[in-house]
């Protein structure tokens, strides 16, 4: 790798943390130009685009193909596998809890302004947000449905992508989780007659069988109970907190500051309190740049 393809990757890596995600995207194509073959760059141009989705704008189930192509130059390349899963899993749980909540916060905003009980049973908080203009409840459910359904297809593909590898059990584990909470808003959304029956018989015979992959997995992992989770989600936007450098086997994070809401354990992928200085999931040990001793 040529010292200006690191820089860029560096640069891009960056300011997908921090949120700038349209700079990112631009880096990663610089990079893609400067090396066709960087697998890092292609995935990561994916994973800038979608961050920049929305309800109404972008298609975030294209990171399926982009990720797919970047695995392919990977293995092309003779790249690092190990590396690959461990970002891509990482980055694609990240994305895909976030979207989620931000569709939340939007469908919560909406149905609160109409005085309308919003029907999903979780993940409902009071979240302050600028509220959509002109757009009613219904005019929201077909772009809800159909983001929701695009992120339910990425954690899909990433737990087929996973399913094979011993050493990515505890991101499964957590990208399962996340998937049946996703299926549970598709099934609520099935009550209040906004979701085509076909796809709802499908999310809930698909439903029905992740307790049981859920329990295979904390039985093969040993996961401890989580007696330590927050209770409550903080108010305010959600931002990235993604760690610039981790040890995952001696389970240390270093972030270059300690974001105001949220903080994601790059072990286990957890997404938590920023408060927090050790994860509660894996009890990895964060250290933030900026913190004053």
């Amino acid at each position: 790798m040529t010292p200006a393809l690191e820089t860029l990757l560096v640069l891009a890596d960056r300011d997908i943390a921090a949120g700038r995600f349209a700079f990112a995207e631009t880096e990663y194509a610089k990079a893609l130009e400067l090396d066709p073959d960087c697998w890092r760059a292609l995935h990561g141009r994916g994973v800038a685009h979608t961050w920049q989705s929305s309800l109404l704008v972008g298609d975030p189930a294209a990171l399926i193909d982009s990720t797919e192509d970047a695995l392919k130059l990977c293995r092309k390349t003779g790249g690092d596998e190990a590396e690959f899963f461990d970002r891509v899993s990482f980055e694609l749980i990240n994305l895909t809890s976030i979207k989620y909540n931000e569709l939340t916060r939007v469908y919560t905003s909406l149905a609160r302004r109409e005085n309308r009980k919003a029907p999903s049973p979780l993940f409902f908080h009071t979240w302050s947000v600028s509220r959509p203009e002109g757009l009613s409840l219904e005019d929201m459910y077909i772009p809800l449905v159909n983001y929701l359904s695009a992120i339910i297809m990425i954690a899909e593909y990433l737990d087929r992508l996973l399913a094979d590898r011993k050493d990515s059990k505890v991101r499964r584990l957590h990208n399962v989780s996340n998937l049946a909470i996703f299926y549970d808003w598709v099934l609520s959304f099935e009550t209040a007659g906004v979701v085509h029956d076909s796809y709802a018989a499908t999310i809930r015979e698909r439903r029905g069988k992740l307790d049981a992959l859920r329990e295979t997995l904390e039985s093969e992992l040993g996961a401890p109970e989580l007696r330590n989770a927050p209770e409550d989600f903080p108010e305010g936007k959600p931002l990235p907190g993604v760690a610039i450098v981790a040890d995952r086997e001696k389970k240390v994070a270093h972030f270059p500051l300690r974001p105001p809401f949220e903080v994601i354990c790059p072990v286990c992928g957890t997404v938590q309190k920023s408060n927090r200085s050790i994860c509660y999931q894996c009890s990895c040990k964060f250290f933030f740049d900026d913190d004053v001793e």
